[in-house]
């Protein structure tokens, strides 16, 4: 995979020691933006039509802060959401102390899978960014170049974000052409920001005069002076053209006569003065040239096919004319934007179809030099679809993972003669159909694509293990379990071993149908084999979606002990690589918190949960999942009226957001407990058919947990052969999955049959079975929840389990635990009492003063930091503590021993 970011991009330009000074301007600057004294707002605009100066004079005021300021010159390509985030991030990144910085939320758009090709919240990324931020005390600065090119409203509206939530040590200057859609009137009441208009930067006539005495060859009459301040009005960039026009010219009097109106038809009449004086050879190439965004001597001699690049590029800066340095070195250039409209206007007059022409061979050079999003890019201005589409088919999953779903979401308007010529996109065209609309139109690409072949063995291979793939995907949304498994194998059979992006996805999917048609240790193999294949690619991020998987799978199997060393080395990992605050890390919360209450450490239980519901709460998939895990503690608890709560709340959720099956259906398991609990039977077993649960009819595979309340049902209703039956069937798939919570429970609902039934011996047999069983794991809830302590044959079984030094559940001990110590083991230390990330010093000093009951304003006043500073502190506190409050984040404290020594 080849990196897609260009460092030319964030690069500071060097100092133009030619420039006209603007003193006036640059104390401004060094006052309000650039001193970190100063830096009581967050946000410098300096806002001028092209060609006044903004870079020159940006740049300057940083003279002697090069070493922390960070610069992203943006062009139009970037208003990819990823990239631009790309680029800004890259960017602090350059900067010494801030390497760091940014990391986690760069991972998160790489890594983003398909279904983020739909809406997707990307706060808990700007989040993590800020943080980082937060996190480093030295001061920045950083400058947007040519920040009007934006026009992503995604992008505008998460850097209003940015820029409200920035910390006091950041600095945030933008360039632009035009005013960005953000609430500046707002900022500006509020002294968030300081303007820079056209009416400050535009010269004076002594700074103007001053510069002319120094530029010009021969000394400059005032008067000559004053008429080309006049007719310039102060603008940069025609008072340099008009001072070069005029020393070209023959009659220097009757050109100042000659030369007046609007900015534009200035800058052109300018431009023709001067570049009528050149060679042909020399107009010509630059000509040419023109249409690259930016170029070194190797791609502007690829371009122009010539080998006149350096001399004209030496030439050209010599006298400067139009060409703008990107770099210290000298390697990358670009023209003066107003300069290379005019001369590409020029070129399409003497041949409409030679830029495009020219685009392409920049996309082909930028191709061979590992750049595909650059010459994506130029193939995109050319309108040429057929190198676009060569493009895609070839660098589609590093673009995908450099740039998230928007970088390739013109797959998705490629026509079929072009599909067909570039049979590859038809498997992706089909793949992002099923993830954007649940698979309309996919069959019909399908049977195109199984029309096409590439003519080498290799390329056919990948491209038919591709189709199976999309197979495999399209048949479980039909609910078509054996056919999709049919050709996931043919999938996996066929793509490479180092097609990580083929192989990962059919693999977690794989994971998926074996763990939803009730075979869990199945999906658990396919699920470490996705954990093995994205770690070996390198690809930490997506860890924490593989980790996920594999935690469930270990809970389904009742492998607790597993699971919770799982969770604790996916904790480490997102510590090191800083995502511990992001939305997926929430799972792993609730998770260890469902391990503590199937060993019923229901307080444990609880602050986990907690926890992992606020991490989780911008990603309304992972939330909804995540409440399962609280509906099963309150259920768990005996609380009735939060397990209605919600329910309530996850139907709503549902309404809005058609969440997966695996929520619904366990949202309608939970309802038919509670018509059990109520005696509401008929409602039970409506419930229970609704999910294909139904007395007399094969239990569908993956619904053995729900079908548990059917055997219930039956023993309710005295119908206790039809309870007898069922049990055996699910006993039969617990075994030879390996499922062991499954097959706990069946035996206790064995044990409560047959003690209904009479049969006292074989009942205490059951029992005694379930208890042996659930020892290694410390089980304890499962029986509490289903009354074992109550039944009469439980005392003689629990007697010789004891004898036995059998561990058995705290529920089940003797009525005043005078045995406790010795028939339970000791509870290791709750993983909940430490904190996956440590709290910052400031983040410390913070929470001893809301320990002390300080106010924010009061805090802010002590620590001498601004409100907002304060306020999203206190936000970070609650995070990494798992609160929503300041009373709860005091008492989590001083639990896990946080407050001790903090004075």
């Amino acid at each position: 995979m080849h990196d897609t970011y260009l460092k030319i991009k964030t690069t500071m330009p060097p100092l133009n020691k030619g420039a006209i000074k603007r003193a006036r301007v640059e104390m401004f600057l060094n006052e309000t933006a650039v001193d970190p004294v100063a830096f009581s707002h967050q946000l410098t605009l300096i806002a001028a039509p092209a060609g006044f100066g903004k870079t020159t004079l940006a740049r300057h005021a940083l003279s002697g802060f090069e070493n922390a300021s960070g610069w992203f010159t943006v062009e139009e390509d970037d208003n990819v959401f990823s990239r631009f985030y790309g680029y800004l991030i890259q960017a602090i990144q350059s900067v010494a102390g801030f390497e760091h910085v940014g990391k986690t939320t760069r991972d998160f758009f790489r890594s983003q899978g398909l279904e983020t090709m739909t809406d997707v919240d990307y706060t808990p990324a700007l989040t993590a960014l800020l943080n980082d931020l937060f996190d480093v005390t030295e001061p920045l600065r950083l400058v947007l170049d040519d920040y009007q090119r934006i026009d992503n409203q995604a992008i505008q509206t998460s850097m209003a974000y940015l820029i409200e939530h920035m910390p006091a040590h950041v600095h945030c200057i933008v360039l632009t052409r035009s005013d960005p859609p953000w609430p500046l009137h707002r900022w500006r009441a509020q002294g968030r920001m300081r303007d820079v208009r056209l009416h400050h930067i535009r010269f004076t006539f002594d700074e103007a005069k001053a510069w002319l005495e120094t530029a010009a060859s021969s000394p400059i009459e005032e008067g000559v002076a004053k008429t080309l301040y006049t007719k310039t009005e102060g603008w940069a960039a025609g008072l340099v053209l008009a001072l070069q026009s005029l020393e070209m010219a023959e009659d220097p009097h009757c050109f100042l006569e000659q030369f007046a109106g609007t900015h534009q038809s200035i800058y052109h009449y300018l431009v023709e003065e001067v570049i009528r004086h050149w060679p042909d050879d020399t107009l010509r190439n630059v000509m040419q040239s023109s249409v690259i965004t930016r170029f070194n001597t190797a791609l502007f001699d690829f371009v122009t096919a010539a080998a006149l690049g350096r001399q004209i590029i030496a030439d050209l800066t010599q006298h400067n004319q139009f060409i703008i340095p990107l770099d210290d070195t000298g390697e990358w250039y670009r023209y003066h934007p107003l300069f290379a409209d005019l001369l590409v206007h020029r070129l399409k007059q003497h041949d409409p179809t030679e830029p495009d022409r020219l685009r392409l061979r920049a996309a082909t050079w930028h191709l061979a030099h590992h750049q595909p999003s650059e010459a994506l890019a130029y193939a995109r201005a050319a309108q040429d679809k057929e190198m676009m589409a060569s493009i895609y088919e070839n660098h589609l999953e590093g673009i995908l993972q450099e740039e998230g779903p928007d970088g390739v979401r013109p797959v998705l308007d490629l026509d079929d003669a072009l599909l067909k010529r570039h049979p590859r996109l038809i498997a992706y065209k089909a793949l992002f159909l099923l993830v954007l609309s649940g698979g309309a139109g996919v069959e019909a690409l399908l049977q195109m694509g199984e029309a096409c072949r590439y003519t080498d063995t290799e390329s056919q291979t990948l491209y038919e293990g591709m189709l199976a793939a999309v197979r495999s995907h399209y048949a479980l949304y039909g609910n078509h379990f054996e056919e999709a498994v049919e050709h996931g194998r043919k999938a996996l059979e066929l793509v490479p071993e180092h097609h990580h992006f083929w192989r990962v996805g059919v693999e977690i999917f794989f994971g998926d149908v074996a763990l939803f048609s009730g075979k869990p240790e199945e999906g658990l193999a396919f699920y470490t084999k996705a954990h093995l294949d994205v770690e070996a690619a390198g690809l930490y991020y997506p860890l924490m979606s593989t980790g996920i998987k594999q935690t469930y799978a270990l809970l389904v199997l009742g492998r607790l002990t597993e699971a919770e060393s799982l969770i604790e080395s996916m904790f480490e990992i997102a510590r090191q690589y800083h995502y511990a605050r992001l939305g997926k890390i929430g799972s792993f919360w609730v998770m260890l918190g469902d391990i503590y209450r199937a060993r019923g450490d229901f307080e444990s239980a609880k602050t986990c949960i907690e926890r992992g519901l606020s991490l989780s709460k911008s990603e309304t998939i992972y939330w909804s999942w995540n409440h399962l895990f609280k509906l099963a503690l309150s259920f768990s608890e005996g609380d009735i009226k939060t397990v209605e709560k919600i329910i309530r709340h996850l139907e709503q959720l549902n309404a809005r957001h058609d969440l997966p099956k695996l929520v619904t259906a366990e949202v309608t398991g939970y309802k038919v407990r509670l018509a059990l609990t109520r005696g509401a039977y008929e409602q039970a077993e409506t419930l229970l058919g609704a999910l294909g649960v139904q007395a007399g009819q094969a239990i569908p595979r993956g619904m053995e947990m729900t079908a548990l309340n059917l055997v219930r049902l039956h023993i309710e209703r005295k119908q206790y052969a039809d309870a007898g039956q069922v049990l055996d069937v699910l006993e039969a798939r617990a075994l030879a999955n390996r499922q062991k919570p499954l097959h706990i429970k069946v035996l206790l609902l064995k044990a409560r049959l047959l003690i209904h039934t009479q049969d006292v011996t074989n009942a205490e047999a059951r029992l005694e079975q379930a208890l042996r069983h659930g020892a290694d794991e410390q089980l304890d809830t499962t029986y509490r929840e289903e009354q074992v302590a109550t039944w009469s044959i439980t005392k003689p079984v629990v007697s010789r389990l004891k004898q036995e030094g059998i561990a058995l559940p705290a529920s089940l001990g003797d009525s005043d635990h005078r045995q406790a110590d010795a028939v339970h083991k000791p509870a290791p230390k709750p993983f909940v009492e430490t904190l996956i990330e440590p709290l910052s010093i400031r983040e410390e000093e913070v929470l001893a003063l809301v320990a002390k009951g300080r106010s924010n304003q009061e805090i802010a006043d002590t620590l001498h930091l601004s409100l907002a500073t304060i306020k999203w502190h206190t936000g970070n506190i609650y995070g990494k503590l798992g609160v929503n409050s300041r009373t709860k984040a005091v008492a989590a404290a001083r639990r896990i021993g946080l407050l001790d020594g903090l004075n």
